[in-house]
């Protein structure tokens, strides 16, 4: 790199005089506005979670969502029926039951389900392996988005 000329050298300031020169950082102005920009944030985040309402269920399971076999022996499948009442103004109807495996078996109310009336689900698990088992199983209504999710579980022995 090739030197400056004497005149400009005593016409340029150092680096250090021109670093100087410069105002200091807010840093209090600046952790101020970061943390505004957070608590923009988290507001946000609340409000979306807040105000995005989650569906309602258009029933009501008369025996619960979850059912335990307790101890099975192997290869003596048992079954289940979980009842639900429709507690919507409109008939509904179920689109599918989706099971996890091969080893659980669902039958269900194929026709529309009138207001107050009663419908089922009918879960039957195998038996085929020993040990522990927890199977969830989705209920999918035609007028409904969000699943209703049943359980069953025991032990196999």
């Amino acid at each position: 790199m090739l030197p400056l000329p004497p005149i400009l050298q005593s016409r340029l300031l150092p680096l250090s005089c021109m670093t100087s020169m410069l105002p200091e950082p807010d840093m209090h102005a600046f952790q101020k506005s970061y943390l505004h920009e957070v608590m923009v944030l988290i507001a946000f985040i609340l409000s979306v979670f807040f105000t995005t309402a989650e569906p309602t269920s258009l029933v009501r399971w008369t025996n619960g969502l979850e059912h335990d076999f307790g101890t099975m022996p192997q290869g003596r499948p048992r079954a289940y029926t979980f009842h639900y009442t429709n507690t919507s103004a409109e008939p509904i109807t179920i689109e599918t039951v989706r099971t996890t495996c091969g080893c659980t078996a669902a039958r269900w109310t194929e026709t529309p389900v009138e207001p107050d009336a009663v419908g089922e689900v009918t879960l039957e698990y195998d038996a085929y392996k020993q040990g522990a088992f927890t199977k969830k199983v989705k209920v999918f209504f035609y007028q409904q988005k969000k699943a209703e999710v049943l359980t069953i579980f025991g032990e196999v022995e």
